[in-house]
This record gives C-alpha cells, structure tokens and sequence, in this order.
C-alpha cells in the first residue's frame, strides 16, 4: 500500500463496504469510540490506516479465539 492510500480518508459508508458492515454498525462502532474518526464540519471520516488496524485486530482475536477451542482454521 502506498503512502498516499494509507492516508486515505473513508466516508462511513465506504468504511462500511470495506469492512462489510452496514453503515448503521459503523456510526454505532465511530459513536461508541471502537473505531477512531475524524469529524470534518458535521462529515465524518475514517482513516484507511485505522481500517486496517481494526481489521487485523478482529482477525488476530478469531484466531486467538480459534486456537482457544482447538479448531484449525
């Protein structure tokens, strides 16, 4: 990923697509503070950067999770 893509700024529903949530989880996950964002005027956006972080989190806790109960992956 290129420096430029890294600091890409995602809409909710574009977060939402990537992440494949509906956009109601996303402003839910953005209000309760599980997902970092940054607020222009009354828009709300998400860092790509912040995505992947969350991304690999949620994956790092499925395979804990899965080790956990003996399941291969």
């Amino acid at each position: 990923m290129s420096a430029r893509e890294s600091h890409r700024l995602f809409t909710v529903p574009e977060a939402a697509a990537l992440v494949r949530l509906t956009p109601q989880s996303v402003y839910r996950l953005v209000s309760e503070g599980k997902i970092p964002s940054i607020r222009v005027g009354n828009a709300i956006r998400i860092p790509r950067r912040w995505l992947d972080q969350l991304i690999a989190a949620a994956e790092s806790e499925g395979a804990s999770a899965q080790e956990a109960e003996g399941s291969p992956e």
